[in-house]
C-alpha cells in the first residue's frame, strides 16, 4: 500500500510538471501572436494614390520577432491575384510597424518614412466592394488576422480642400472581419510631413482616433 501511494505521488508530481510546461507553451504561443492589422490607408494620400500603407500593431507586452510572419494581399480582377510579403525584424510590445506599398515608379511622397519596410500588392478603392480585396496576416501556416474588405476610410470627394481619411481599427482583439470594429479616422491627427500640407487624416505609428480598450 505504501509503495502504491508513493507511486501515486510520483505520478501526480509528473502530471503537475507536464501541466505547467503546457501552460507555459500556450502562454508563449499566445504572446507570440499579439499582432493585428491596425490601420489601412487603402486610398493612398491626396498627393498620390500609390502612397498606400498598412499599420501593424503589437498589442501585447513582449517584443515579437517577425521571422516566419508574412502579409498577404489578395485582389480580384476577374481572377484572384496574390502578393506575399515576408516580414522581418521585430515589433516591441505596444508599438507599431508601418508597411508602405512598393511603388514601381519609385515615387513615394511620405518623406519622413526612410525605412525599408514595404509590402507587395495593391489595395486601391476596389476593396470597398465585397470580395475585391483581402488582407491576411500569417505566422507560419496560421492565419493570425484577416480583413476581407474596406469597412471604413474615405476619399472625401465632395470636400474642399479634398483630403483622405484612413480606415482605423477599434479593438485589436476583435476580429478584423467585424464591420463594427472599424472607423474612419477623424480630427487633425495626420502626423507625418507630406507634400499635401497636410490635408489627410490618419495616425500612422500612434494610437487610432477611435481606439478602445
Amino acid at each position: 500500500m505504501v509503495q502504491y501511494l508513493n507511486q501515486c505521488q510520483t505520478d501526480k508530481g509528473k502530471l503537475a510538471q507536464q501541466l505547467k510546461q503546457l501552460r507555459t507553451q500556450l502562454a508563449s504561443q499566445e504572446s507570440n501572436t499579439t499582432i493585428a492589422i491596425n490601420e489601412i490607408a487603402w486610398m493612398g494620400t491626396t498627393t498620390h494614390y500609390n502612397d498606400e500603407w498598412i499599420e501593424l500593431y503589437n498589442y501585447g507586452n513582449s517584443p515579437i520577432n517577425l521571422e516566419g510572419w508574412k502579409l498577404i494581399v489578395y485582389k480580384n480582377e476577374g481572377g484572384w491575384k496574390k502578393w506575399e510579403t515576408p516580414l522581418s525584424g521585430q515589433i516591441k510590445g505596444g508599438q507599431f510597424l508601418i508597411l508602405r506599398k512598393v511603388d514601381n515608379q519609385k515615387r513615394v511622397s511620405l518623406k519622413r518614412w526612410n525605412g525599408k519596410t514595404f509590402f507587395n500588392g495593391e489595395l486601391r478603392n476596389e476593396g470597398i466592394q465585397q470580395k475585391k480585396v483581402s488582407l491576411q496576416l500569417m505566422y507560419k501556416e496560421q492565419v493570425i488576422d484577416q480583413v476581407d474588405r474596406w469597412y471604413a476610410g474615405s476619399t472625401n470627394k465632395n470636400e474642399k480642400p479634398r483630403h483622405y481619411s484612413t480606415m482605423a481599427r477599434k479593438k485589436p482583439t476583435v476580429a478584423g472581419n467585424n464591420p463594427s470594429n472599424w472607423c474612419t479616422a477623424s480630427g487633425s491627427h495626420y502626423n507625418w510631413q507630406d507634400e499635401n500640407k497636410p490635408y489627410d487624416t490618419g495616425t500612422p505609428g500612434t494610437q487610432n482616433t477611435c481606439a478602445e480598450e
